[in-house]
């Protein structure tokens, strides 16, 4: 029979079970788990049929050589030793090399992988929970706003995220066997704890913030800090039981330097170092401010996910006084209000605090990107968030004597709401038209969802349809080289050279060491006939990038053209040496060999450009002739 000292335990950690008719059921927790895994599929399910996105995905899948080369020893070394896209995470690298090694280039495939990973990630925190409070319901809700919240949508429809889930699987894996090591301290389970953190660390490096998550448990539920000396799971170290918090931060020690070699190899990342040395331009009381601003923001995205985007453009200006004014009012009000209730309700001190912490590395006090907030950032840090829900709205529906069924009822009809809105979101995904359709809807002055809207009709070859979207970005941000560079290529395949060569000139202007716009203005000059002119920007597209072969190639066509044929023969050459199989450099060497009077080589090449492009009038006369002159 439940004495007094178990009825405080139970009000403290929330285990009162608000369906006592439920509450022998053995085989209910595998039931809400069997809910949990089926209503996740229901809303993810469509994303087996979503496109491979050229959003990121292509930088980490379709054109990454490394990755589609499959798992590799090759592959394994280059993702330990690369901090590609900003980040070191050698994990999520291997994740995607094992999918194109298993399933190839098969996105559905890639896509169920990713919606696995949610899936499993949910259930563990179902089990977490209700293994560290003992509440069903509140544990079984919690997990289910985590599964079907729209804001996750983010991290579960887009492949490039696959760091978000990876990481996070990881992060729940370690918590569960703190959980062990908690009850039964002993080196193994603590060793098992800090190698799930490496592993995590290795998939994100937002998983640094796990130390201090680690304290969190420790205050609620598992209330370590106020445990008495006397209880057969304490240490038995006596000066350890007289002063836990001593022992407890102790033991963190190893996980905090283990956070810290990981944030100064993210620091020290060329993406990163790329973005710091902005900060100038973006000083740090408008990041602050942002910051601040993007913590209310999601707070109110959690409890009304309406206009949710892949890109929330930052504005770099001081946000309107009213915005920070408001968003500091909400977060300090929250947390004076939190910490007042922290002796009777004290999972609100553990969720409110989970949120802040494991939202500062994404919090743009380092701005890496240009946006001012992203969905995905919430995918850890409303985990804090669903507790002090769940177990909040539980306590107070118990005060104010609400029937259970009532309770239910509306706990199922907001899940339903979610899982709609999450099941309407994740369609969004589905291809880079529609995502970026959908962003320029919900948004204001996206200037890279319209660069991106104009890039996913021109591969749809709606190049009159992309122009305007490409100089719709540039009347909101002037100068963006990328949206300077796609709409010089689209005026330049519409004809208009004059104006593509304008457009070449603004980003060689904002980015003089972009080889691509040297080596594309130079053909425009070579259309021209300007040839020293475009010789000139071919030659400093190959400076700046030496393996470049359409640059090299290009400048033999060009000196080619003076009639330089022996200088054009060994630039012909060197492209060759990196694309082999490049048609028009093996053609044009061809026609140069024949010049030199080189007749069997270059009939050689001349088939190997005829096997690229079988059949091709051009290509078979000029084979014709080298055999012929050689009496074949």
């Amino acid at each position: 029979m439940p004495t007094q000292e178990d009825a405080e335990q139970n009000r403290r950690t929330g285990t009162r079970n608000l369906l006592p008719g439920f509450r022998h059921g053995k085989g209910l927790p595998y039931l809400i788990a069997c809910f949990l895994v089926a209503a996740t599929l229901v809303v993810y399910g469509q994303i087996g049929r979503h496109a491979f996105l050229h959003y990121d995905d292509d930088q980490y899948i379709t054109e990454n050589p490394v990755v589609r080369s499959g798992l590799t020893v090759q592959g394994v070394a280059w993702a330990l030793t690369t901090t590609h896209f900003s980040y070191w995470h050698p994990l999520t690298w291997i994740s995607h090399m094992t999918d194109v090694e298993v399933f190839g280039l098969d996105a559905r495939a890639h896509h169920f992988v990713s919606l696995s990973f949610h899936t499993a990630n949910t259930v563990l925190l179902f089990m977490i929970l209700f293994r560290m409070t003992g509440a069903l319901w509140r544990s079984g809700f919690a997990a289910a706003l985590f599964a079907l919240h729209p804001l996750h949508v983010e991290s579960v429809a887009w492949l490039a995220e696959r760091k978000d889930l990876l990481s996070t699987f990881f992060w729940l894996l370690a918590i569960g066997a703190y959980l062990r090591y908690a009850r039964r301290p002993a080196v193994a389970p603590y060793l098992i704890v800090l190698l799930l953190f490496l592993l995590g660390l290795m998939a994100k490096p937002m998983v640094v913030t796990l130390p201090l998550t680690l304290l969190l448990l420790d205050y609620w539920p598992l209330q370590r800090l106020s445990r008495d000396a006397s209880s057969p799971d304490s240490p038995g170290d006596e000066r350890s039981a007289r002063r836990p918090e001593l022992h407890i931060l102790g033991e963190k020690v190893p996980f905090f330097l283990l956070a810290v070699a990981c944030g100064v190899i993210t620091l020290l990342s060329p993406g990163v170092q790329q973005a710091s040395s902005s900060l100038a331009r973006l000083p740090l009381n408008v990041r602050a401010a942002n910051a601040l601003v993007a913590a209310a923001g999601y707070l109110g995205k959690t409890i009304w996910p309406s206009s949710l985007a892949v890109y929330y453009p930052h504005r770099e200006v001081a946000l309107a006084s009213w915005k920070i004014t408001g968003a500091a009012v909400l977060v300090g009000g929250i947390t004076i209000l939190v910490l007042r209730m922290a002796r009777r309700w004290p999972y609100l001190v553990f969720g409110w605090f989970w949120y802040l912490t494991t939202l500062l590395p994404v919090s743009g006090l380092i701005q890496v990107g240009g946006q001012s907030m992203a969905d995905r950032y919430t995918y850890v840090p409303l985990i804090g968030i669903f507790v002090m829900i769940s177990w909040g709205v539980a306590d107070m529906a118990s005060s104010w004597r609400l029937p259970a069924p009532a309770l239910a009822a509306t706990a199922f009809v907001a899940l339903f709401v979610l899982a709609f809105v999450s099941w309407r979101q994740a369609a969004y995904w589905q291809d880079d038209r529609t995502l970026f359709s959908h962003a320029i809807d919900v948004t204001s002055d996206n200037y890279l969802a319209e660069l991106n809207l104009g890039v996913a009709l021109e591969r749809e070859n709606k190049v009159d349809e992309a122009i305007p979207h490409y100089k719709e970005a540039l009347r909101i941000r002037p100068f963006y080289a990328d949206a300077h560079y796609n709409l010089a290529v689209a005026l330049g395949r519409k004809g208009n050279i004059d104006e593509a060569a304008l457009h070449y000139g603004r980003v060689l202007q904002i980015r003089p060491r972009d080889a691509n716009a040297h080596n594309n203005l130079g053909f425009l000059l070579f259309r021209q006939g300007r040839l020293g002119e475009a010789i000139a920007h071919y030659q400093e597209a190959i400076r700046i990038n030496p393996r470049f072969p359409l640059a090299q190639s290009n400048l033999g066509s060009a000196l080619g053209r003076q009639g330089k044929i022996d200088e054009a023969v060994v630039h012909f050459r060197a492209a060759l040496h990196d694309s082999p199989d490049d048609v028009l450099a093996n053609y044009n060497l061809g026609i140069a060999l024949m010049i030199q009077g080189k007749r069997e080589e270059a009939a050689v090449h001349f088939r190997e450009a005829l096997r690229g492009r079988p059949g091709d009038p051009a290509i078979r006369k000029q084979l014709e002739q080298a055999l012929s002159r050689q009496g074949k």
